[in-house]
């Protein structure tokens, strides 16, 4: 009989209409306001991860706070990046509970009571002492930020080593996978970027341009004649090597299969 044939086809056909009805999945929306986020359309992204942070995406509660962490013309944005961050730890969002604490501390630096004064005048910087210092800190990042990698606390589980030769939208997505580890494992996942150079070649204007400078900087450094990456067996750019602490390295090619790569490992 061809009927239960024809009744599974029916139910397939269905189904996939429902899920083309219903657009976009959660994470495929997440996933598109990171992007915007970090071409620095904020508005844009604002408009898709808020109403899934208010569903209770926990990865969208990270990329708001982070957000905010970043908007410094917004007087209070410690505060509702704190709310964002928080809201995240409680459901147990590993990333959220590390940059709470974070933004805790600088809540705590920034208020007027925790700063002594000097012969009674506030230890607190004035408008022009900020304006400069952001200036100061601008001219900084344009010369040398982008070639010096962040502290951390404490030794990373496993190392991603991303090497890159051009800003290609390849490395954008390379990028935006970096965040969404960084929102996963937390601390637990290291993330180091290196420019491969061939100094007979290469162009600082492919990859420190305007579009690259608009994504957040995880340091930057210079692998000249491509001998680290070369360490690790890669032989085009752009590449990750997974480096687990204790482990043999894996290269992988392509973003699309990072968390799943990692999970295995840190399991």
């Amino acid at each position: 009989m061809r009927v239960f044939p024809l009744l599974l086809s029916s139910l397939l056909i269905s189904t996939t209409l429902i899920a083309a009805e219903k657009g976009p999945s959660e994470d495929q929306r997440v996933g598109e306001g990171l992007v915007l986020m970090l071409k620095g359309e904020n508005q844009k992204a604002w408009d898709l991860l808020f109403p899934e942070a208010k569903a209770g995406n926990v990865t969208a509660m990270y990329h708001l706070g982070m957000m905010m962490m970043r908007s410094t013309e917004t007087a209070d944005h410690l505060q509702r990046a704190k709310t964002f961050f928080d809201a995240a730890a409680k459901r147990g969002h590993k990333g959220s509970q590390a940059m709470l604490i974070q933004v805790e501390k600088s809540l705590a630096a920034a208020s007027p009571g925790s700063i002594p004064t000097i012969l009674g005048m506030s230890g607190l910087p004035s408008p022009a002492d900020i304006e400069g210092a952001k200036r100061q800190a601008e001219r900084l990042k344009q010369g040398v930020g982008r070639f010096i990698e962040p502290m951390r606390s404490a030794a990373a589980d496993v190392t991603i080593k991303a090497f890159v030769a051009d800003n290609s939208q390849a490395v954008e997505n390379i990028r935006a996978a970096a965040e969404l580890v960084r929102a996963r494992f937390g601390e637990r996942v290291d993330t180091q970027f290196f420019v491969v150079i061939d100094q007979a070649t290469w162009d600082p204007k492919r990859v420190f341009n305007q579009q690259s400078s608009q994504l957040p900087t995880l340091g930057f450094q210079p692998d000249m004649g491509g001998r680290i990456a070369n360490q690790y067996g890669v032989r085009s750019t752009p590449a990750l090597v997974l480096i687990p602490k204790n482990g043999r390295p894996k290269v992988v090619n392509s973003p699309t299969s990072l968390i799943t790569d990692l999970t295995s490992l840190l399991n």
